[in-house]
């Protein structure tokens, strides 16, 4: 985090905590939550006006700064709305629940913006554990928003079963970095993250 700049590593910490934390109370393993608590505050202060949870206000187009940035942003919202009783306080999931409504008009926006396939690939799996909640404020039917979605992404699928490297948000999850869409090793990171949103999420 600089003073003009948020790299998307950092929204991509608050998606891994929240991760963390929401799967470690599933198996009855203590967590740091009240730190989680405090990571929360941060996140809803970086909050742009009209754009989301970007790495530089202003900038109307960046993949890993704006598109990939705010699904995560979004999806760690999702996480912390939905988290159990006592886990984080009553408030903080109330704060969460109100922060995971800006996503229809991010989700509208981003729709708009990035007209190839924007929520293809592995990106797949953020845009459902939103997707759960809230829908891009101009559809009518958030059911058949997000099957199109997943329509889309199979698409990609090869005859092998893997999915071609579309998203690049493995990249920004920092799993590693694929050079083109036919690299074994980045086939194997995007069908990974598509196989979680499948299966339902975390």
């Amino acid at each position: 985090v600089a003073a003009n700049t948020v790299q998307v590593g950092w929204f991509a910490n608050h998606f891994w905590r929240a991760v963390a934390t929401r799967c470690a109370a599933s198996m009855g393993i203590a967590s740091e939550s009240k730190q989680w608590a405090k990571d929360l505050d941060y996140l809803a202060k970086s909050y742009v006006d009209r754009q989301g949870w970007v790495s530089i206000k202003g900038v109307n187009y960046n993949l890993s700064g704006d598109l990939h940035s705010n699904l995560l942003a979004l999806a760690t919202w999702s996480m912390a709305a939905t988290a159990p009783e006592g886990l984080i306080s009553k408030s903080d999931i109330k704060a969460a629940a109100t922060q995971l409504q800006r996503g229809k008009e991010i989700l509208q926006r981003l729709q708009a913006t990035y007209l190839e396939m924007p929520f293809g690939g592995g990106r797949i799996w953020p845009l459902k554990m939103v997707a759960d909640h809230v829908s891009p404020g101009n559809e009518k039917d958030a059911a058949k928003w997000i099957d199109a979605q997943f329509t889309t992404t199979f698409s990609q699928q090869t005859q092998s079963g893997n999915f071609k490297v579309t998203s690049m948000l493995a990249t920004d999850l920092e799993l590693g970095v694929s050079r083109f869409a036919t690299d074994a090793e980045g086939q194997t990171r995007e069908t990974a993250l598509i196989v979680i949103a499948l299966c339902g999420g975390p």
